[in-house]
């Protein structure tokens, strides 16, 4: 029971001392969030912020180039390419041979320069667990951005994810992760 408090209190201190000021972001709306997660490893830093149902999970990467932060981003917005790419049913029959997207659903490619930051970003929409690949409205519980910030004078990547409930516009959304600025 001892070493379950210590470690509770270990956790505590950890994610006090998480400031924002580690993160390198600031935003009038971040403000609003609570740090419910931080984790460390070599190269990539996670901070997750949490308000009500809105979760906003930012991984940071410091001194990277300009060329390796283009290679991750496209990869990244690729993967969601691919995610979201029509294809062959594995079962075909009468019914369908495809498995198709809802028009309505489509993921929206989005990139924008401004004060030397490049954002380039997602709208769509995800499942109860964060999950992306929801091609039905009726399978959708979130709307999401899935973005990625880089700042090549700080060389720093921050990939963004962020998600509210559907009663949110994309519009909201956009203008919370437009908001996010480097230090």
């Amino acid at each position: 029971m001892k070493l379950k408090t210590h470690r509770t209190l270990i956790l505590a201190l950890l994610l006090l001392s998480c400031s924002r000021e580690q993160l390198g972001l600031k935003s009038a709306y971040l403000q609003e969030y609570k740090l419910k997660k931080y984790e460390t490893g070599k190269i990539i830093k996670t901070f997750t912020y949490a308000k009500d149902r809105n979760v906003i999970k930012i991984e940071k990467i410091s001194g990277i180039k300009k060329a390796s932060a283009d290679k991750l981003i496209s990869d990244g917005l690729m993967e969601i390419r691919l995610i979201y790419a029509d294809g062959l049913s594995p079962y075909p029959g009468e019914i369908s041979n495809k498995i198709v997207t809802d028009p309505k659903m489509k993921p929206v490619f989005k990139e924008i320069y401004s004060d030397n930051l490049y954002y380039s970003y997602v709208l769509l929409y995800t499942n109860e667990r964060f999950g992306l690949g929801v091609k039905s409205l009726k399978s959708a519980s979130y709307k999401s951005i899935q973005g990625y910030i880089y700042s090549e004078s700080s060389q720093l990547l921050y990939k963004v994810s962020l998600f509210t409930p559907l009663e949110k516009t994309f519009e909201e959304m956009e203008e919370t992760f437009l908001s996010l600025k480097c230090d």
